[in-house]
């Protein structure tokens, strides 16, 4: 079969999920290189149809993780939007260039596992080094204006990230639309995931005079992390939204 007949042939198997069907030999790693022209592998058309558990293991390296298509989005963009996908990637691949990569967005890899609520599945040991996970890396927006705290905070996973990210300054930034990581926190019924963080005068007032009495619900499930948060506040002045 001539090379380029058989490139096809193996991304309607990655499509169809039937990569099994060919021989290891075959799947070789200048072949699963191959871009279509959208610029995607056949490591990135598996991945994109929820076959990234398919493709041969001896080739899942950084290099081959971190390859572009015409978006820019690297294989691990596109894994990092499945949990059954992300699951199957070698935790030693999960490194700080790797997480960091952006798309032609600005969108990172780090970026992509927060939005689909998979802070989970990152290595704990590294999330939780003094290596990164900085500030610099916190304040990475995507094209939406959105840093990593927002999106954590949007599904309550503010818990998965370093104790040293989740201060005042860092929660209380807001993205594109004015909204804080703080605010999506109330929004997502867990407060209680900022239990023992100081906060200002300023955040307790705004909290205790508008929103909050506006939103009732709200503050039926929140009040009693909040009351909690608001015994440690300082002099500091800083905006909630």
């Amino acid at each position: 079969m001539k090379h380029e007949s058989m490139i096809s042939a193996i991304r309607e198997a990655a499509e169809r999920g039937r990569l099994h069907s060919f021989p290891l030999a075959v799947l070789t790693q200048k072949r699963l290189r191959s871009q279509d022209t959208s610029g995607n592998s056949i490591f990135h058309t598996a991945s994109a149809y929820g076959h990234f558990n398919q493709l041969p293991k001896n080739l899942l390296t950084l290099e081959n993780m971190l390859l572009t298509n015409n978006s820019g989005d690297t294989v691990l963009h596109i894994v990092s939007m499945e949990e059954e996908s992300i699951k199957h990637v070698p935790k030693e691949i999960l490194t700080e260039q790797a997480l960091m990569t952006k798309n032609n967005s600005g969108s990172t890899v780090f970026h992509e596992i927060a939005f689909n609520g998979l802070l989970n599945l990152i290595p704990e040991e590294l999330l939780h080094t003094n290596s990164w996970t900085n500030e610099v890396d916190m304040f990475k927006t995507d094209g939406c204006g959105n840093n990593v705290l927002h999106l954590a905070a949007q599904h309550a996973q503010l818990d998965k990230l370093p104790k040293r990210a989740l201060n005042e300054k860092f929660l209380m930034r807001k993205d594109a639309y004015g909204e804080t990581a703080f605010y999506h926190a109330m929004e997502n019924n867990s407060l209680d995931q900022l239990l023992g963080i100081e906060f200002s005068t300023k955040v307790q007032k705004i909290v205790g005079d508008t929103w909050f009495q506006k939103n009732a619900e709200f503050c039926k499930h929140n009040q009693k992390a909040l009351n909690s948060l608001l015994e440690n506040t300082t002099t500091n002045d800083i905006d909630l939204f």
